[in-house]
């Protein structure tokens, strides 16, 4: 049994095709928001392996000072904070592997089609972590942070214990189980929460409304997905490898597939010719 797990605010404008990509995958999908969906309904019709609850509760803002607070307290019970909520989402999980998705999570075909063969082999005591590419303007990658996911993006184990603690910004896992194996996947999706060339707040969560993200998306994106898993990230050390690769802080795909898909040297040594203003890749 594989569930994913999804919180969403409500305004999630990528949400139907972030389901519509995970639902062949997966065997359910909890959902779970605090503004009420209002086309719930339609996504319910459409994607019949959702599990959907609303949660009223007003959560306590990331990066806040009463976040911050409750980290270095060690409250990590506070009914409004995003430690108790995602225990309390994860716990409608059916007994089995859980994995953790956002609402802006888009991943590539690939990316699903080996998560889910690695979940047939997975160890009951085994957890995995990986990674998407944060977007911005079509296809470009942000250079300030590359790079999204990691610790927080996980599949886990049936007979792993986990749990949620409060950190100064957000919301860590904690595994409780001793003697776990820990893996790390790469990238498999693409972060949409900065893609705003054709994003429209005040459109409200309906398909039809949306489709143009999500062809700007399968038209300039997904042709390259092939090549998304090849980046292996351990021991990459993205805050000293791109200060440096280009002045407007934008870095299109296929720029950033290749530097990532050279040698240790000869990243290296490109990151040297640019230090000193030579020409752009």
């Amino acid at each position: 049994m594989l569930t994913a797990v999804v919180r969403t605010k409500g305004k999630a404008y990528f949400l139907p095709f972030i389901i519509e990509r995970a639902h062949p995958f997966v065997d359910a999908i909890v959902l779970v928001e605090n503004n009420k969906i209002p086309q719930w309904d339609q996504l319910q019709i459409k994607f019949p392996k959702i599990k959907y609850k609303h949660d009223p509760r007003e959560l306590i803002p990331v990066y806040s000072d009463r976040q911050k607070e409750l980290a270095l307290s060690g409250n990590h019970l506070e009914y409004q904070s995003l430690a108790s909520f995602y225990r309390d989402s994860f716990a409608l999980a059916d007994p089995g592997q859980v994995i953790k998705l956002d609402d802006d999570d888009f991943w590539t075909i690939e990316g699903w089609e080996r998560i889910l063969e690695l979940s047939k082999t997975l160890g009951s005591k085994e957890i995995v972590y990986f990674n998407g590419i944060n977007l911005i303007n079509s296809n470009k990658v942000s250079l300030k942070t590359p790079i999204c996911g990691g610790r927080d993006h996980f599949l886990i184990g049936d007979l792993i214990s986990y749990d949620f603690l409060n950190a100064p910004q957000w919301e860590v896992l904690k595994i409780n189980t001793t003697k776990y194996k820990r893996k790390y996947f790469g990238l498999t999706y693409y972060h949409l929460k900065f893609y705003n060339d054709f994003f429209d707040p005040t459109r409200d969560l309906d398909g039809s409304n949306n489709n143009h993200i999500k062809e700007e998306i399968l038209n300039k994106i997904e042709p390259i997905s092939p090549e998304l898993l090849k980046i292996k990230l351990k021991n990459i050390w993205l805050d000293k490898y791109f200060p440096f690769l280009l002045p407007n802080s934008q870095l299109g795909i296929s720029q950033f597939l290749d530097f990532f898909n050279r040698t240790e040297s000869d990243r290296l040594s490109l990151l040297n010719f640019h230090k000193y203003g030579k020409d752009s890749f």
